[in-house]
């Protein structure tokens, strides 16, 4: 903590978005107790203000960002920020705030967004060209929408380059409001990615037009589970935190994959849809019909292959582990839940 101070050199505010429960609820404690031990040993400069963005604020009521911005506006006032005007007047930033989430890149997004507006606000009351206590919106609201769109643009180019898609949840930078179509937009993204290639998110740690960039598949979760391993490893080779020892081979091994058993499940699907038609016809063309007619063959021919396409999935599911692409590497660095 008292690095984060010293690299700013001003006091500094960390706004914790991330879930206090959960396996994010892990990181969350961690930072918190850091916050703690850094303030019981007499360190000055930070302090730690947590917000549970997805508890608070759920899939749509984001107008609870109003509680984050009281307990932080005090702060804001106070840290100011660089200013000076034709008469000589001039000001300093005394202080910053460190937003993150887990990946930094969705919730991080709309709660910078937020502050960036509010500076905005306030340097153009102080230079006397809207009302003190306006909103953008209210004074020049052809300037709200651009700024909208460039702050969104520029989280969903963030978020292309480290995730593969654009950002979640921009949908309300960009307009304003969180409805459903903002939902849709996410479940979008999460099915889609972008058209930049995607990069690995580390552990080392846009175009001017209101429509996102097109989208083509696979998923982000797709890229999240079954691409990003390799990445991982490139990225841990170029930067140098995987040291690379003449004459020793590399620890690279082969890993699972779940394109076999999920075609496995495709071709169950698929021979119990076939065989379903074929009784349907051979009993006058209806379900009822043939289960009247052939129940034996049904349960042979249609249940007992869906069930074992049932099965192979849930056995996909307790076994995933084992089919994600995952860095070989330096794997313990990979794992931060632990």
């Amino acid at each position: 903590m008292g690095e984060i101070a010293v690299w700013h050199r001003a006091e500094c505010v960390g706004i914790n978005l991330a879930n206090q429960t959960g396996r994010e609820g892990k990181l969350s404690a961690a930072y918190a107790a850091a916050a703690r031990e850094y303030a019981a040993a007499g360190g000055a400069g930070f302090r730690l203000e947590p917000f549970d963005f997805h508890k608070q604020c759920g899939a749509t009521n984001y107008a609870r960002l109003g509680l984050l911005w009281e307990a932080i506006v005090a702060d804001f006032r106070r840290f100011g920020y660089w200013f000076r005007d034709n008469a000589g007047t001039a000001s300093t930033q005394g202080g910053v705030f460190r937003t993150n989430c887990i990946d930094c890149l969705d919730r991080t997004n709309v709660v910078q967004g937020m502050l960036g507006k509010k500076q905005v606000e306030h340097v153009l009351a102080r230079l006397g060209l809207m009302p003190e206590g306006a909103t953008l919106p209210q004074a020049f609201p052809e300037v709200d929408a651009r700024f909208r769109v460039l702050w969104a643009d520029h989280g969903d180019e963030v978020s292309n380059q480290y995730a593969g898609t654009g950002a979640m949840k921009s949908a309300f930078t960009r307009t304003g409001k969180r409805d459903i179509w903002g939902l849709l937009d996410d479940g979008a993204k999460s099915l889609t990615r972008g058209r930049l290639p995607p990069a690995s998110a580390s552990h080392h740690h846009t175009h001017p037009s209101l429509s996102h960039p097109p989208p083509s598949p696979p998923a982000r979760y797709y890229l999240n589970n079954f691409e990003d391993g390799h990445k991982q490893d490139a990225l841990d080779l170029v930067t140098g935190g995987y040291a690379v020892v003449p004459g020793k081979p590399p620890p690279f091994q082969p890993q699972g994959s779940p394109a076999i058993p999920l075609l496995a499940v495709l071709a169950l699907l698929v021979l119990a849809f076939s065989n379903l038609q074929t009784a349907k016809a051979s009993a006058g063309g209806g379900l009822v019909a043939a289960s009247l007619q052939a129940p034996t063959v049904l349960l042979q021919q249609v249940a007992a292959p869906l069930l074992l396409a049932l099965a192979v999935l849930v056995l996909v599911m307790k076994k995933g582990k084992y089919l994600c692409d995952r860095p070989t590497l330096l794997p313990d660095a990979a794992v931060p839940w632990h």
